[in-house]
């Protein structure tokens, strides 16, 4: 159920995951207050998958940017404002889509039987890591550039 939207943290992770670099947990979200107005046509889980393939095309092409500027950048502060910038560009579509997922598990909690309903509370937790991709990317490669920053002027010698 919902394939690829709990595909996408194991994708994140995959990209941009330097090694001995470990991530903190993220908290999922409490659902999104909904306003009272006309009921929303609801969501299928085909829709849901297609979106979240989507979004995780999205985030490769973002951890590719962020690789990119972190490659060309000249020097850790210039390289922090170029993912930052990235980030700011990603972060509506990762907020669409954690709230796209979030009205989705609503809307099973809603009408599955009581059994089959922890699956998909399970879910919630995706959530917030959809959220939190973009700046989970940027932290991981502003890390890793920090630490190779440093390694570099620890073997000349020098200030980072």
């Amino acid at each position: 159920m919902i394939r690829a939207a709990l595909a996408v943290p194991a994708l994140v992770f995959a990209l941009t995951v330097a090694p001995g670099v470990v991530l903190a947990q993220t908290a999922p979200t409490a659902p999104n207050a909904q306003p009272a107005g006309p009921a929303q046509p609801e969501l299928t889980e085909d829709e849901i998958d297609a979106q979240g393939e989507a979004f995780g095309e999205a985030i490769e092409a973002m951890v590719e940017e962020m690789r990119e500027a972190v490659e060309t950048a000249g020097g850790v502060a210039q390289a922090k404002v170029q993912l930052d910038a990235i980030q700011a560009r990603y972060q509506p579509a990762a907020d669409a889509f954690a709230d796209t997922l979030t009205k989705f598990i609503d809307q099973q909690v809603a009408v599955l039987p009581a059994e089959a309903r922890a699956g998909m509370e399970q879910a919630r937790g995706a959530v917030g890591i959809v959220r939190g991709a973009p700046g989970m990317a940027r932290t991981q490669f502003e890390q890793a550039q920090t630490a190779g920053a440093a390694a570099g002027a620890a073997a000349s010698g020098g200030a980072i």
